[in-house]
């Protein structure tokens, strides 16, 4: 077995110093997590373990579905977390618009780990470059074909990673973006 994976628990830390950055004042970050996939979970786990040097602290909560999201978000909402940290995970994805919806609802900032969330409406997302991933497979695929057995190919992680911000996300919750973090972004969503 060999290939790529876009699992990336340890940038939790990473979403963190960026919480401060954009939010310095921030003191109580919430997760919402797919309590169904492994990979969120450990993100979630991380994200906790990685709070407490950067002065917050954490309230984590599973979800399996929209509803699950919608209670974790009212949840968060009134014990007053300054930003929800959204895991990344395949269900998820397929519902990121109505996450997006469900914060806006809520008027709590979003975190993540991909440019398609921010796209929805997400306000920052921070992990792989997944056309850079995209291109790396091509190249796996390339020496298989050429020879290579799978087994003795490493599985790799990703190198490139990408900083997303919602400007518009961002006015909606009144929230001005430092110039030097919008400076940092690979993409800005106006």
């Amino acid at each position: 077995m060999t290939g790529l994976t876009s699992i990336t628990s340890d940038l939790s830390g990473k979403r963190l110093e960026l919480i401060k950055t954009l939010l310095p004042k921030a003191s109580k970050v919430g997760v919402v997590f797919d309590e169904q996939s492994r990979a969120s979970q450990l993100s979630a786990t991380e994200t906790e373990a990685a709070a407490p040097p950067l002065g917050l602290t954490v309230l984590k909560r599973g979800a399996r579905d929209v509803a699950d999201v919608e209670a974790a978000f009212k949840e968060m909402r009134d014990a007053r977390v300054d930003v929800v940290i959204v895991v990344s995970s395949a269900a998820f994805f397929s519902y990121r618009r109505r996450l997006a919806e469900i914060a806006g609802k809520h008027r709590l900032p979003t975190v993540t780990g991909g440019q398609e969330y921010v796209e929805a409406g997400f306000l920052i997302g921070y992990g792989p470059d997944y056309p850079d991933l995209f291109r790396r497979a091509g190249d796996y695929v390339d020496r298989i074909l050429k020879g290579a057995k799978p087994g003795d190919l490493p599985i790799e992680r990703p190198s490139k990673f990408e900083l997303v911000i919602n400007l518009k996300t961002a006015k909606s919750l009144g929230i001005t973006v430092p110039s030097a973090l919008a400076f940092r972004a690979d993409h800005l969503i106006q």
